[in-house]
């Protein structure tokens, strides 16, 4: 941050040299930005102070394997800063984002205070990179992991990324009854559940969106929290009560995204872009050199006996006996959801490890 405000330091000093009413304005503006920036760090330490749920509920596994990294804490951590300093700024001038934009000077200073450059460099290797950066030579962030998302639709958020403040959709649980719900079982004489955990497997390589927090949304204290939308359970539903917990998915800041001053919430992919087999050895080197066995660093590493995939974190356990059961390790942690998905983890890294 003391290189950013050396820059405005710096810019300050060249207004010395311009018509005396244009450094007036120029001045002006800077304070603006200055003040919005401070008022988005001031939101986001109010953001931090969230209750984490217990990573043993059960109900929750699902919903905690894509819980975010800590490079994708940091990547949250400016988006909120922008979000929030772009729509003080925009209060305070009684401009819209795009006018924002236009202000060369306030561009400026927001984009060298608040937004992150690219620090991709591109050289010659035989191989591809973990990250799937410089996959494209003219736009290396392509396809690289722990950037924000590219959208096929535009986005339609309130001011800043608020819903749309029309009237109240129905509920998301009462839709998905009414359209899947079963009158009677079918059964499928032409493929298997296999073909589904292979779909998720595929999934898995290429799109990892981590929630904002591990908080109970369905909890009245979070009632305000602006990461939640708990989902309401009609009456009558056969499997769930009154709430259903739902953390929206953490923000993202990136330099692919065009202009800096955008007040439109985008979402991180903590994965490539690519069919690449970042569910085996991870999206990083960092991912990798943990999943590589160090005695040959051609294979990945294995749990005997059995040759199993390696032990993780216990956080997928629902009991405390850890005894007759583990968390498996890959590269992708989302390996515990569930068993089919865990055994076609465990064929691949078989296969790899096959000399």
């Amino acid at each position: 941050m003391d290189v950013r405000f050396g820059f405005i330091l710096v810019f300050v000093l060249l207004l010395q040299t311009v018509d005396a009413e244009l450094k007036k304005s120029s001045l002006t503006k800077i304070e603006d930005v200055l003040e919005s920036v401070f008022f988005g760090r001031r939101k986001l330490s109010e953001f931090r102070k969230l209750n984490p749920l217990s990573n043993k509920d059960a109900n929750l596994q699902h919903q905690i394997a894509p819980v975010k990294s800590g490079r994708s804490h940091q990547m949250e951590s400016d988006a909120i800063i922008k979000h929030e300093a772009t729509r003080h700024l925009m209060e305070k001038t009684g401009k819209t984002a795009a006018e924002l934009m236009e202000d060369e000077v306030i561009n400026t200073a927001f984009r060298e205070l608040v937004c992150p450059s690219s620090t991709v460099r591109c050289t010659p290797s035989e191989y591809r990179t973990m990250d799937g950066s410089c996959n494209n030579r003219n736009n290396p962030e392509w396809g690289q992991s722990f950037t924000a998302q590219r959208r096929f639709l535009q986005p339609v958020y309130a001011p800043g990324d608020l819903p749309r403040n029309s009237r109240n959709l129905p509920s998301a649980r009462k839709i998905s009854n009414d359209i899947f719900k079963a009158t009677e079982t079918l059964h499928d004489r032409q493929y298997s559940g296999l073909v589904m955990a292979w779909g998720q497997l595929i999934d898995h390589d290429i799109t990892k969106t981590p929630t904002a927090g591990d908080i109970d949304c369905c909890d009245t204290a979070n009632a305000n929290n602006p990461i939640c939308f708990p989902i309401d359970v009609p009456e009558g539903d056969e499997r769930f009560s009154n709430c259903l917990n739902f953390v929206r998915s953490a923000a993202a800041t990136s330099s692919t995204i065009k202009g800096c001053l955008n007040d439109k919430r985008e979402q991180i992919n903590e994965l490539t872009a690519f069919i690449d087999g970042g569910m085996l050895y991870g999206a990083s080197d960092d991912e990798l050199s943990l999943l590589r066995d160090q005695t040959n660093t051609y294979l990945l590493k294995t749990k005997e006996p059995g040759n199993l995939l390696p032990t993780g974190t216990s956080f997928c356990l629902i009991t405390d006996d850890q005894n007759n059961d583990y968390c498996q390790h890959a590269g992708d942690n989302r390996v515990n959801v569930i068993p089919t998905l865990g055994a076609v983890h465990t064929l691949l890294v078989r296969e790899n490890t096959t000399e």
